[in-house]
Parts: structure tokens; C-alpha cells; sequence
């Protein structure tokens, strides 16, 4: 990147996992690719977190449909799903809804498609929250619902990180998790700065801002 200070704009849309639960707001991932965005000489003139705990796909489209958004925005990520899971819902809600969000997303990016980041939803199953439900079950739903969610990010030629990978280490180390044991940790969401970044440099390489 150049070293003069290029300035964006940042929608992060989702539930939990953007939102940061059981960590400090600056350690969510939101804000460490803010701060890992500032040492490349790149600031976010505004981050837009349309995000809460529990949120389904029904509940980030009416918080969509309620807000005041900006009419562009040069980055735009989603993460949405555990919920819709969680909750048991039918998985043809979630294809309706998402689907939905991600052409939300592609207009919020001006339709950017460069611009919009898609994340796998994070394998809770291995948590020891998760050893008192069903694991084998929980892990079987996460896929499913990845395998639509990474469908449709592919229908839209949307950029498409997995996370799910990064989130199964937790199974083996407890650092990768939030204090509540089911959340991920400020480290967990380094590892996915880590992964999601060389994808950024590359959007703002081939800026026209």
C-alpha cells in the first residue's frame, strides 16, 4: 500500500461473533482490522457495527431495514447464521434471509462485489459450552449452514474467508476462547485478521475510492 493515509468506510453486519461478546470492543475483529488497517497506513473514517448477540437473519434484516445507513461504503463483511442454528430454524429461512442480506451487502459496497467479505460461521460444537448439548449435531448443522452460506457468497462471486477451521482449534486450546467458554477470544479473532487480510490489501490496492 502507499504510505500516504488513504481513508475508508467499514459496515460490519452480523450477530455475536462481529459484536465481540465476552472480549473488550477493541478486540472484536471489526476494530483489530481497523487497528491492522491504521499501521498499513489505513483509516477507517467511520465503523458502521450492525450487530448483537442472538441476532438470526430475521433480526439483522429488520435492524438493516431500520437504520440510517450511508448509501456507500468501501468495506463491507458479514458473519450470520449460529442463531438461526442455535434456535433450530428452518434451514430454508436462513437461504431466503441470507441470500437477501448478501444483495443488501453487495448494495451498501455500491456494488462492489470486491468490497463485500463473506465469513464461514465459527464450529461452537467443540466449546465446553457446546459438551452439554449435542456436538455431533451442532457440528453437522454448522456445515450445512456453511455449505449455503459459501453457495450463495459463490452465486454473487463474493470473496469467501473460512473461519470454521480457525474456530475448531479451540477444541484444543482454551486461548482461542472468551471467558464464557463459548465465545471467541481476542486471539481467535487475530488469527482471523491474519486470514482476512491479505484479501483487504488486495481490495485497496485496486482502489478507486
Amino acid at each position: 500500500m502507499e504510505e500516504s493515509n488513504t481513508t475508508i468506510t467499514y459496515i460490519a453486519l452480523g450477530d455475536s461473533y462481529t459484536k465481540g461478546e465476552g472480549v473488550n470492543a477493541d478486540d472484536n475483529f471489526p476494530n483489530q482490522l481497523i487497528q491492522r488497517l491504521h499501521v498499513e497506513h489505513v483509516e477507517v473514517k467511520k465503523l458502521t457495527l450492525i450487530a448483537e448477540t442472538g441476532w438470526t437473519t430475521t433480526n439483522l434484516i429488520k435492524a438493516l431495514g431500520s437504520s440510517a445507513l450511508e448509501s456507500k461504503y468501501d468495506l463491507v463483511t458479514l458473519l450470520v447464521g449460529v442463531n438461526n442454528q442455535q434456535k433450530h430454524l428452518d434451514i430454508n429461512i436462513y437461504k431466503t434471509e441470507f441470500e437477501e442480506i448478501l444483495k443488501q451487502a453487495l448494495k451498501l459496497s455500491g456494488n462492489r462485489k470486491e468490497r463485500v467479505l463473506v465469513l464461514s460461521i465459527p464450529d461452537y460444537s467443540v466449546t465446553p459450552y457446546a459438551q452439554f448439548l449435542n456436538p455431533m449435531l451442532i457440528q453437522q448443522e454448522i456445515d450445512i449452514y456453511n455449505a449455503v452460506n459459501k453457495e450463495l457468497s459463490e452465486k454473487y462471486e463474493l470473496t469467501y474467508l473460512n473461519v470454521t477451521t480457525i474456530s475448531r482449534k479451540a477444541e484444543e486450546d482454551l486461548i482461542y476462547l472468551a471467558a464464557d467458554e463459548l465465545h471467541p477470544s481476542a486471539h481467535m479473532y487475530m488469527e482471523w485478521i491474519d486470514l482476512i487480510f491479505p484479501q483487504i490489501k488486495e481490495i485497496l490496492k485496486n482502489k478507486n475510492i
